[in-house]
């Protein structure tokens, strides 16, 4: 008892899967009617989620991002920069008309000995590709997406009178 014997082998071969992580999202809240009520309907729904994968798709340029909708592709990134990563989420002509810039500074935040490294990246559309909507304001930190107001009253300030 215990002793089978023979030794099962097993051959061992990688599987066909792609790099990447998918996920996909089918009738939710489908069983929860109260919290199926409380969504705004379809459209409004997957708005929020194409605004929220543009978002981390701009945070993270190294990343390539899709997004399907109803069998057809909505989103798109390779994953190769920053340049893509636009042309991905806007257009041609919002990538041509934005400009990257990057700084980084020591400071010193207490008034004491201390001092904080500080560094920022980003793209700045040129002011002739703004929209009425504030939504395009898109600020992230350390690769996370982030709705802030005053730092995008403080984007929406370095425009000053360039944007109307």
């Amino acid at each position: 008892s215990g002793d089978r014997g023979d030794e099962a082998t097993a051959a061992v071969s990688d599987a066909g899967r792609a790099r990447g992580t998918t996920v996909v999202v089918e009738d939710l809240f489908a069983t929860r009617p109260a919290r199926r009520e409380a969504l705004a309907g379809a459209a409004a729904e997957f708005s929020r989620i194409s605004s929220l994968v543009a978002d981390y798709a701009l945070a993270n340029p190294a990343v390539a991002f899709t997004l399907d909708h109803d069998g057809s592709r909505t989103l798109s990134t390779p994953g190769s920069g920053v340049t893509d990563a636009l042309l991905g989420v806007y257009d041609r002509r919002t990538a041509s008309r934005s400009t990257e810039f990057d700084a980084s500074a020591d400071i010193d935040p207490g008034g004491g000995d201390e001092s904080v490294s500080v560094e920022i990246a980003g793209v700045l559309a040129y002011p002739s590709n703004t929209r009425a909507s504030r939504d395009h304001v898109r600020v992230s930190v350390n690769g996370r997406p982030v709705r802030n107001d005053r730092l995008a009253a403080a984007v929406r300030a370095g425009y000053g009178r360039l944007l109307s």
